[in-house]
């Protein structure tokens, strides 16, 4: 029996309208990747009120970071010039002759435009730097940006734009070849499990399941868990996955991305044979 999933957002944040939603929705979801603790609270509490208003209540996922990586804030969406330099832990680089945009991790600079070919993207995962060699391929705002590193040190990667398109705060960020394992719960997804955790209606999804032994960060948490499934090298875990976690997604838009589209119908069928 299919399953209805209604996201929602700043366009359904009315009450009339969430009303309207709840009518067909077998669940909510909020994507915590999006939301800052206090809106989500909000977002919870305002459904809370709606639920008993009204008697009815379902379930309400809270879309966890989990192990998608995203770049922080940027103030513009621009296409990116020739260059871009993304850079850890808000430290400079040496070279402040090409630094034309400086954009701290939780404090947009004034700056506001490129003067040259260099262009900085704040990028909150240490993982990230310490994996990456030169010549690998990142992907950002799902393959929408392909860059090659250039050179790296412990806090910076000097990029160059392979595709060029737009880029704003908080997209994806991914490594092409192959994927960098969880290694830790992020602050916001910490976060984001405590203020769920006050109300009874809430699951969570973990974003870019890969092994399925993720779920032992989660271990003391007794609640409904997704694992997210946005990576063809999740394939091969698949029977772990299931064990470990209450419910499987294959989600087709950060997989189609991984993937391409013309590939994506068979990755599909993939999947569905090995479940």
């Amino acid at each position: 029996m299919l399953k209805s999933v209604f996201t929602l957002g700043p366009s359904s944040n009315k009450e009339n309208t969430i009303i309207e939603l709840l009518k067909n929705a077998d669940r909510f979801r909020l994507n915590a990747s999006h939301l800052t603790s206090e809106e989500l609270f909000l977002w919870l509490n305002k459904l809370d009120s709606i639920f008993k208003r009204v008697n009815k209540t379902v379930p309400v996922i809270i879309d966890l970071q989990g192990a998608k990586m995203r770049i922080g804030d940027i103030e513009k969406k621009e296409h990116l010039p020739q260059f871009v330099y993304i850079y850890y832990n808000n430290k400079k680089i040496d070279n402040t002759k090409n630094i034309d945009l400086f954009l701290e991790k939780n404090n947009i600079s004034d700056k506001k435009y490129i003067l040259e070919n260099i262009f900085e993207i704040p990028t909150p995962h240490k993982e990230l730097f310490e994996e990456l060699q030169k010549n690998e391929l990142l992907s950002l705002n799902d393959n929408r940006v392909i860059i090659k590193v250039l050179e790296k040190s412990e806090d910076s990667l000097l990029c160059k734009v392979i595709q060029n398109g737009p880029i704003s705060s908080k997209k994806g960020i991914n490594r092409v070849q192959h994927p960098i394992f969880y290694k830790n719960i992020t602050e916001s997804d910490k976060n984001a499990i405590e203020i769920g955790l006050k109300f009874d209606f809430t699951q969570f999804a973990f974003s870019f399941t890969l092994t399925g032994n993720e779920r032992e960060f989660f271990k003391n948490i007794d609640r409904y868990f997704i694992a997210k499934i946005e990576s063809e090298d999740s394939f091969e875990n698949l029977n772990t996955i299931d064990n470990n976690f209450d419910e499987i997604w294959l989600c087709r838009g950060d997989l189609g991305a991984q993937v391409g589209l013309n590939n994506l119908g068979n990755v599909c069928k993939k999947f569905v044979s090995k479940i």
